[in-house]
């Protein structure tokens, strides 16, 4: 495959046509009815343009990604009746502080260890310790730094490929990019792809010494095989 495969559509139907993948690493939906702006129910707090969640009005069964070597999922205690053996990680979200109705914390569960570790990193509303200034692209978006501390926890060999089949705004391939590993990308509404298409796409030219592109519109890179047919 190439370093970077996004694909517009339902990962439902596309993941079993996708092969080589090492390990899923994804916040998929809860199934917990979440509303824009419903802070104190997730803290996930308002994203200007905001589409919701697809897929969130009804229970989440996470069984069509249990079938991969390694998995990773993010807000998994609201399944949990779904998943085998496994352990926690949490994510500290006030550090040393904070306020206000946000949640402090957020759980993944994964597939690989037994030892619950926590990752302390600020990120409540406009209090952020890292990407600060920038602009939230999605609801349930997340810190690239916590998702690099993520995929290191799965010790995956060099050049593993890690899939992300609800990619939202694309920061766990993002990070996976930064860290050097291959990508499969899967997003079902074609706004949020556009705009992790972008995102991605300045990740990957960075990391081959590139610098940004304006538009990140498809055909900048009618010359990569960085798109893929669903």
């Amino acid at each position: 495959m190439s370093e970077v495969e996004l694909y517009l559509g339902d990962c439902k139907d596309i993941l079993p046509k996708l092969t080589g993948i090492d390990a899923i690493v994804t916040d998929s939906p809860y199934g917990i009815s979440h509303k824009r702006g419903q802070c104190a129910d997730r803290g996930k707090g308002i994203t200007l343009g905001s589409v919701g969640i697809v897929g969130d009005s009804e229970p989440f069964d996470p069984k069509h990604l249990l079938v991969y070597p390694n998995v990773l999922l993010w807000g998994a205690n609201w399944f949990s009746d779904s998943l085998p053996g496994g352990r926690w990680l949490i994510w500290d979200k006030q550090e040393h502080g904070g306020s206000g109705d946000f949640s402090e914390a957020e759980i993944a569960w994964c597939n690989k260890g037994k030892a619950i570790k926590i990752f302390r990193h600020m990120w409540l509303g406009v209090q952020r310790a890292s990407e600060v200034g920038e602009k939230r692209l999605h609801d349930t978006q997340k810190p690239v730094e916590l998702m690099k501390w993520c995929i290191r926890q799965l010790r995956l060999p060099a050049g593993a490929t890690i899939c992300d089949p609800y990619m939202g705004s694309g920061t766990t391939l993002v990070a996976a990019l930064e860290l050097g590993y291959k990508v499969i990308g899967i997003e079902i509404v074609e706004s949020i792809f556009n705009v992790a298409t972008k995102r991605i796409l300045d990740a990957s030219r960075a990391a081959a010494g590139q610098p940004k592109l304006i538009t990140g519109h498809e055909s900048d890179l009618s010359d990569m095989p960085l798109f893929a047919a669903s």
